[in-house]
């Protein structure tokens, strides 16, 4: 009965909240953000990784090493950190790293960084920093996102609000679709609160994109989610288990980690280890812990 209660109570802050957002939206401009104008210069790379942080100068090990795979894959980095307005940034690890105030979180922040672009790039990659990709992971997505039929690829879809793409990736290498995500960033504004750019950004890309007949979707369905989850009820927790059978919608990334792996997906949101927003009994505690699991259920 309490987590009934709680749950109603939830979706009841939540409308109240995205009321309260539409100031958030209509006020909000598409002023570039970046700090230092004078480091900004024009850009014509034919592959194009956008990386986006936040408060994260310098950079980890791990996010090093992942940009060094990018790399592998052949893209031109160009990094973006967000930092909060009373902060200053970090140094640099690359001469491509772009300091920003973080006004329309990563959202907003690929809008600056695609404005340096002199022509559209032949292959576009937007990532954003929190996910953590096991070693050679985004190597896997990528090759998987090149070879999809898809003019925009993301990795997971979302049905909570409105079926959309979750935004932590977007990759392309058709002319339509580098056009149709340049276009939609194009449209993102410098929103003050996380639910605001949720609502007004993320959720309507896919819905604006498909109306213009790009073909966008996800390398993993929700529909190819909850059928594993249900094949394999001991890879989530009970209560999650009863939220598939009621037909309540669930977030891929945090409730269906494991069902993730199961699929194969080399990926683990960074909010799950340290912070566990969904209160799941058998989330992993840590990187390492997360990994051994991929590594013991993914079979593909």
């Amino acid at each position: 009965m309490y987590r009934t209660l709680n749950k109603r109570v939830r979706k009841f802050g939540g409308k109240l909240l995205y009321g309260l957002s539409i100031f958030d939206h209509v006020t909000a401009s598409k002023r570039n953000m970046f700090l230092d104008t004078s480091k900004v210069h024009t850009m014509q790379p034919d592959k194009l990784c956008i990386y986006v942080t936040y408060r994260a100068l310098p950079l980890t090990l791990a996010s090093i090493e992942l940009l060094d795979e990018v790399r592998t894959l052949g893209f031109k980095i160009l990094h973006v950190d967000n930092f909060d307005k009373n902060e200053n940034p970090g140094l640099v690890n690359f001469s491509s790293t772009f300091s920003r105030r973080n006004s329309g979180y990563d959202l907003a922040a690929v809008r600056d960084a695609l404005r340096l672009l002199v022509t559209p790039p032949d292959e576009l990659l937007i990532i954003n920093s929190s996910v953590h990709y096991f070693p050679r992971g985004i190597t896997k997505i990528v090759n998987l996102a090149r070879i999809s039929p898809l003019d925009v690829v993301g990795i997971t879809e979302s049905l909570q609000t409105r079926r959309h793409i979750q935004s932590y990736f977007f990759y392309s290498r058709t002319k339509t679709g580098v056009s149709a995500l340049m276009l939609e960033y194009g449209r993102m504004r410098n929103w003050k609160t996380k639910r605001a750019t949720v609502a007004y950004g993320e959720i309507r890309m896919m819905t604006r994109m498909e109306s213009e007949e790009v073909r966008v979707g996800a390398l993993i369905s929700y529909q190819e989610l909850t059928d594993v989850a249900l094949r394999n009820p001991t890879s989530i927790d009970d209560a999650v288990l009863k939220d598939i059978k009621a037909g309540r919608t669930l977030n891929p990334t945090q409730h269906l980690w494991k069902a993730l792996f199961i699929l194969g997906m080399p990926l683990i949101k960074k909010t799950l280890l340290h912070q566990n927003p969904a209160r799941l009994v058998d989330a992993p505690k840590d990187v390492d812990e997360a990994y051994e699991s991929f590594k013991t259920v993914s079979y593909s």
